[in-house]
């Protein structure tokens, strides 16, 4: 998994967002192996998650 982008990030929280986007990478990270149709490939050859700080309380 790799992160892509980030909204937010200013120089006073950039300590703070990359150790978010770490986190979150592991997440996606440990949810593997997925089990995904091999035949639907073309529809789950990349995705999009997004992960939201204020909504993980």
């Amino acid at each position: 998994p790799t992160v892509v982008s980030q909204t937010g990030v200013t120089a006073g929280n950039n300590d703070y967002a990359r150790a978010f986007a770490e986190t979150a990478r592991r997440a996606v990270q440990r949810c593997s192996p997925l089990t995904l149709p091999p035949k639907l490939y073309d529809l789950w050859k990349s995705v999009e998650i997004n992960f939201d700080p204020e909504s993980m309380t």
